[in-house]
């Protein structure tokens, strides 16, 4: 009887501690949300901050949060919200609308370092079969191929049920050729969802959080500079990584042919 009522309290602690958890999180979610509408930036990104902290993630707090960095020309954060906020919902237009707009004005405040150098800023273009990727598995999401998956595989057992319980020959063609068909875009669709799912946990981009950052040529303090000064909000990509005798860790990064180099970590944010 002892342990039982020991346990029943500790049972009511823990959803007491649950409940007022929860309702600091609506408290701070709603201020955030008030600030956001007054146009108190910094205010309303110390709330979502705090709310994200408390495990709270969602596309629309990360856009919100993406639009409160942008108003206070913190570019390097916005684009870091604005990549997260797509992971989530990538098909949503506004974070989509949202971040094409601010990594073309990235792109030419680069330009325009590159203007009197003959360097291309400019990300490489896609080719075919990664444009395809992006389109098919980026673009979609795991959530989406994962309902797919099981949407044909309910009709893949459908096909199984009409080819053995009907006698119809037309039925049983039917249940068997679009049991097979229904089968191969089932395996299909859970294939690209256990990709989107990978893509989505992946750190393989990075994005420049400092006002401007050159690339060096190695991972070294004193390694030479090897590119023009590059604006926040940069989007590049993760090469490899290297942790220094200092422990200082270093970070190769490309944003095209033409440019790559490194930097140490805390110069940029992995997204």
């Amino acid at each position: 009887m002892k342990y039982k009522l020991i346990s029943l309290l500790v049972a009511v602690g823990f959803s007491l501690c649950a409940f007022s958890a929860e309702n600091d999180v609506t408290a701070m979610l709603s201020n955030a949300e008030k600030f956001y509408a007054a146009k108190e930036y910094d205010k309303a990104i110390e709330e979502y901050s705090q709310v994200m902290d408390h495990n709270v993630v969602s596309s629309d707090i990360l856009y919100n949060l993406g639009n409160c960095y942008y108003h206070n020309d913190d570019w390097g954060n916005a684009v870091v919200s604005y990549l997260e906020a797509q992971k989530l919902d990538p098909s949503n237009d506004k974070i989509n609308g949202n971040l094409t707009f601010l990594l073309s004005k990235v792109e030419d405040k680069n330009a325009a370092e590159a203007a009197d150098k003959s360097v291309r800023v400019a990300v490489d273009e896609k080719g075919f079969f990664e444009s395809l990727y992006t389109a098919l598995v980026t673009k979609v999401g795991s959530d989406a191929w994962a309902v797919i998956g099981i949407i044909t595989f309910i009709l893949t057992i459908a096909g199984v049920v009409l080819y053995i319980f009907l006698q119809n020959v037309l039925a049983k063609k039917i249940g068997f050729f679009g049991g097979i068909v229904c089968l191969i875009l089932s395996i299909v669709a859970n294939v690209f969802a256990f990709m989107a799912k990978s893509d989505f946990y992946s750190k393989d981009k990075a994005v420049v959080i400092e006002y401007s950052l050159k690339l060096k040529s190695e991972a070294k303090d004193s390694a030479s500079e090897v590119s023009i000064p590059l604006h926040a909000g940069t989007v590049l990509e993760v090469l490899n990584t290297y942790t220094d005798i200092n422990d200082d860790k270093w970070v190769k990064l490309r944003l095209n042919s033409e440019i790559s180099g490194w930097t140490k970590e805390n110069t940029i944010k992995l997204v």
